[in-house]
């Protein structure tokens, strides 16, 4: 079966297999040591493992959304994808390279995946910066990291408040591969509110998303008012 259709079938499939779609992308063109890479934590987990924590938790806290087939799939196959460009970026000496490798990587193996034009302009987009990473932890002020959604936006083609619900899902898909959770000792763990510490985030079905610890939950809300046009 070529890559397009196995991949297809594994993103598609009502019993999801995140191992088997990370086997399935090297028929892609991926390499197959390209699991193995270390991606630079402090206790050295591989990208595989990291990948594989993410897409799980995916599954676990956002699986059962009503999502379309497309942003199911869509969404699996971003976080699936994420971090692709990092090992690269770690053997270069700067992390902060791995958007634009991943990037790379992504544009070079897109054509045999199950992607039509609007799943590719999405995933370009969510992968090319990280605003919500970088404002959280006070790299970029308020109107920078809405300035930075609201362009990538537009370069998905969809509304700010749509392409925020994806980015929010997808960050916080992402930062618990990094948590006591994804198998961390973590100064991340704090991020978060803990049902069950080290094993279960606080997770609101009415706000479709993880809670924030109280003084982070402060910051997302602002730059979600901003996003709405509420902050003059």
């Amino acid at each position: 079966m070529c890559a397009f259709s196995l991949t297809h079938q594994l993103i598609n499939s009502d019993v999801y297999s995140p191992p088997e779609l990370l086997d399935a992308l090297e028929s892609a063109g991926l390499h197959p040591s390209l699991w193995s890479s270390f991606v630079g934590t402090h206790r050295r987990i591989s990208l595989g493992q990291h990948t594989l924590i993410v897409m799980r938790a995916f599954e676990k806290y956002f699986g059962g959304l009503r999502w379309t087939g497309w942003e199911r799939s869509c969404l699996r196959m971003l976080l699936a994808l994420h971090d692709i460009g990092k090992p690269r970026a770690i053997l270069e000496g700067n992390k902060r390279l791995q958007h634009k490798f991943t990037l790379e990587m992504l544009t070079a193996i897109e054509d045999r995946l199950p992607l039509d034009h609007a799943a590719k302009r999405l995933i370009h987009a969510l992968l090319k910066h990280d605003p919500v990473g970088a404002y959280l932890k006070n790299e970029v002020g308020l109107k920078e990291a809405a300035d930075v959604i609201r362009e990538s936006s537009d370069g998905a083609r969809m509304p700010a408040n749509e392409y925020f619900r994806y980015l929010t899902v997808y960050y916080q898909s992402d930062v618990v591969g990094y948590t006591s959770e994804g198998g961390i000792v973590s100064a991340l763990d704090p991020l978060f509110v803990w049902s069950v510490p080290g094993q279960t985030i606080a997770f609101d079905p009415s706000l479709e998303r993880l809670i924030f610890s109280e003084g982070i939950e402060k910051k997302y809300l602002e730059l979600t008012r901003e996003l709405a046009g509420e902050i003059r």
